[in-house]
């Protein structure tokens, strides 16, 4: 069965097109060979087009597939990449590596993927070590953020009739920042675990801001019962100020 005939655009440059098909021939039945060691196979046929759109369709084929290999690469590199992608990613790439039904230099395309191979093996093999290294990092972050929350608790904790209601303010406004700093600066911690210390520095500041209005309330009270007295004598003074009773 002939090939489905190609979109007119491809994403690949005239050039390399040109250099890949450069690998292939297409006879006179529309049969397309790729140069392979120092022979030739049989890759497929389209036997509805010109030579130049069946050569240009399987040379676009490897470039396609050399797109999956350089992709994979590119992957390779990144911090996340998992054994288990690895593993299938080498998998599929091999079933299409094996004998491949395009146009192009077969020889560079095994080379590069036997390097990936090598690669995503060396890969695999410090994959155990980061994630250790992560999960270290990630504990002495919850170490440092459990830190900052105990001592908010521990000022809560203190609050009394003696407390220095405008140094613990700052007390806590800088547990605040310093809170907002690691988290900025620090590993990413488990959602979980972050959502749980938030909830107890949280409660450790309302509880030291229901207390501060508490006060703030009780001291204003004082003084408007303290004002209340005091002008209760002023005007038991004024009017006995005119009294000749002198006893």
């Amino acid at each position: 069965k002939a090939p489905q005939r190609p979109a007119t655009s491809t994403g690949f440059s005239e050039a390399d097109i040109k250099a890949t098909e450069a690998f292939g021939r297409v006879a006179d039945d529309g049969t397309v060979f790729v140069k392979e060691g120092e022979g030739e196979r049989e890759v497929g046929q389209f036997p509805d087009a010109s030579k130049e759109e069946a050569l240009a369709l399987y040379a676009r084929r490897y470039l396609d597939l050399k797109a999956k290999l350089d992709l994979f690469a590119n992957r390779l590199k990144s911090s996340n990449v998992k054994n288990r992608e690895i593993d299938e990613s080498i998998k599929t790439l091999s079933a299409e590596i094996e004998q491949p039904a395009v146009v192009g230099d077969i020889e560079a395309l095994k080379s590069q993927f036997e390097a990936l191979k090598e690669a995503g093996a060396a890969k695999k093999a410090v994959l155990p070590k980061r994630r250790e290294t992560h999960r270290a990092a990630v504990a002495k972050a919850l170490a440092e953020r459990t830190a900052i929350v105990e001592k908010a608790e521990a000022l809560a904790n203190s609050l009394g009739d003696n407390t220095n209601w405008r140094s613990t303010a700052d007390k806590f406004r800088s547990l605040f920042q310093q809170w907002q700093d690691h988290q900025h600066n620090s590993v990413r911690l488990d959602k979980a675990d972050a959502d749980a210390l938030w909830s107890r520095f949280s409660s450790a500041r309302t509880t030291f801001n229901s207390a501060r209005r508490k006060w703030a309330q009780g001291r204003d009270e004082e003084r408007s019962n303290a004002k209340a007295a005091k002008e209760a004598i002023i005007a038991e003074a004024e009017e006995i100020k005119d009294s000749t009773a002198w006893v």
